[in-house]
């Protein structure tokens, strides 16, 4: 890996930790005031084929480099070093997501 991927990686990592609310859980408000407008989908989509190609063009259309996926169940301490993530950038293909995702799924 690239000092640069690691680099996106851990931007993308605190932005996705700074916006949320520590201690806050759903269905209260769990993102932190700086985000006015969200969407929330159900989770059962992260695992449809599409979704590595969905995420690519958000990515796309922000200008961005770097998804960053934090399973918040299995994070005890968000840090970087600790958290349960998975990232996906604009080469993630569906077939490498799925692989990735069932690895995660797995533990």
């Amino acid at each position: 890996m690239t000092d640069t991927a690691e680099i996106d990686k851990v931007t993308a990592f605190k932005k996705a930790a700074s916006a949320l609310e520590p201690g806050v859980l759903l269905p209260d408000r769990v993102l932190t005031n700086a985000w006015q407008h969200f969407f929330f989908f159900e989770a059962d989509r992260l695992f449809a084929p599409e979704f590595a190609e969905i995420q690519r063009e958000l990515l796309m259309l922000e200008g961005g480099t770097v998804t960053c996926l934090i399973d918040l169940d299995q994070t005890a301490v968000l840090e970087f070093e600790s958290a349960a993530t998975l990232y996906l950038d604009l080469d993630t293909s569906s077939e490498t997501y799925s692989v990735a995702l069932r690895c995660a799924v797995k533990g």
